[in-house]
């Protein structure tokens, strides 16, 4: 039986929240007829749980989209079923209205597509896999000079494509899928573990001369048994040559985020392990990695001495410099009206520390001493500042409000991640 004061809660965040509204009825029902379905074959059999999708059956958290014409309903989480797999059934669930913008993919991807082909459609009814789309042409030729193969074994490549179109009034499906789009100088990597698309039918009910209510159908699967068989003995797509000890040390690293109370300083740690550092090496790029290293102030001694999280040496024998914040961000990283939005208090002090690496070596006193004492070239370094998930950050917003600070990379800990599977799946001896 339904708590009537956490219906009451439910009701009153729906009124601001407006994709809750349709969106709690339809995962509370894949939770029931789905999601813990696939979890009692699970734990029942371990044999079937080995080669289970792990982000279905564990899932870390789950996003529902509500668009014009479909729902979408995305998993993250691990590719492997946790080998102690617990009876808890709560799910994370984001919910995000995307009714008013102009294509729906591109919201939840958070790209825009610039490519002037055809848009590139999903076939009704079959999970699309190991799908590669660059979003524009400056995407494909900085993914050509980082080396990647066009070409790798069980991929599907898509070059100049305008979008993605979902089937009409069908569902579809995409796993293990990635995006690709450059902003401010870097390659972003956006990935879909997995997504299922429902369709959506929209019918207007006329009550009044002054009040028109809408009613909204989502048409989930029409044999819920059929697709839990199939799906439990679905096997999550790998190349041949895929990395199996580097993608156990990414899974590593996805735990370790996941860890209550977890600081920047284990972060850091943990990344600077030799075995580790290909994560920051293949996602940045870089050829060679610093960490603290200390850097003194020679024009005033006054004050401390700055030591980055890391120091990252470029192909071109430069270095640029990163710096870590907690991947879990108190409070919204955007704040603001429409189209006046800005990053938070918080965010905005991040990027202050970062400024304040800059004005350091502006000075050539401070680049001849970080020449001289830890061997790196250090002129006009790229700022990257890491923090958060995706999910923190409104697509459209982050990208407005980063436009302000075109010397400086944010990325989440989701694009390193991202980035790295998908070099993995690319380039696997990179």
């Amino acid at each position: 039986m339904t708590d009537p004061n956490q219906f009451d809660f439910i009701k009153t965040l729906s009124e601001f929240y407006p994709a809750m509204q349709p969106g709690i009825p339809v995962i509370d029902f894949l939770r029931v007829h789905y999601w813990l379905e696939l979890r009692k074959i699970a734990k029942a059999d371990p044999a079937a749980a080995a080669r289970m999708p792990g982000m279905i059956v564990a899932p870390d958290k789950m996003n529902f989209y509500i668009g014009k014409t479909h729902v979408a309903v995305e998993y993250f989480g691990p590719i492997s079923v946790p080998p102690n797999l617990d009876d808890d059934d709560a799910i994370k669930v984001i919910f995000t209205d995307c009714r008013d913008d102009a294509d729906f993919i591109e919201s939840i991807v958070g790209m825009k597509f610039m490519g002037s082909g055809i848009k590139l459609a999903l076939m009704p009814g079959f999970p699309c896999t190991n799908l590669f789309i660059p979003t524009s042409s400056e995407a494909i030729f900085m993914m050509t000079e980082n080396g990647w193969d066009m070409f790798a074994e069980d991929i599907k490549f898509s070059v100049n494509a305008s979008g993605v179109l979902l089937p009409h009034n069908d569902f579809a499906r995409m796993v293990n899928c990635f995006f690709y789009s450059v902003e401010h100088d870097p390659l972003r990597t956006r990935r879909i573990q997995w997504i299922d698309f429902f369709p959506l039918t929209v019918s207007e009910h006329k009550e009044t001369e002054t009040t028109i209510e809408e009613e909204l159908e989502i048409t989930l699967w029409p044999d819920f048994a059929a697709v839990i068989d199939h799906d439990s003995k679905f096997t999550f797509p790998y190349p041949a040559t895929f990395e199996t000890e580097r993608l156990a040390l990414l899974n590593r690293f996805r735990e370790l985020l996941l860890t209550p109370g977890v600081a920047e300083p284990a972060i850091t740690a943990w990344l600077a392990q030799p075995q580790h550092q290909f994560i920051l090496k293949m996602a940045l790029p870089a050829t060679y990695l610093l960490h603290q290293a200390e850097c003194d102030w020679k024009t005033d001694s006054s004050r401390p001495s700055l030591i980055p999280d890391f120091f990252a040496v470029r192909a071109n024998g430069y270095a640029d410099i990163v710096e870590f914040k907690l991947p879990e961000l108190k409070g919204s990283a955007v704040v603001g009206q429409v189209n006046r939005e800005t990053f938070s208090a918080k965010v905005n002090s991040y990027i202050a520390q970062t400024r304040t690496y800059k004005e350091y070596f502006q000075e050539s006193v401070h680049r001849q001493h970080v020449k001289e004492k830890h061997g790196l070239n250090v002129n006009n370094p790229k700022r990257v500042l890491v923090m958060g998930r995706r999910w923190e950050f409104a697509a459209d917003a982050w990208r407005t409000v980063q436009g302000e600070f075109p010397d400086l990379t944010v990325l989440t800990y989701d694009d390193l991640i991202d980035s790295v599977a998908a070099l993995l799946y690319q380039n696997p001896k990179a």
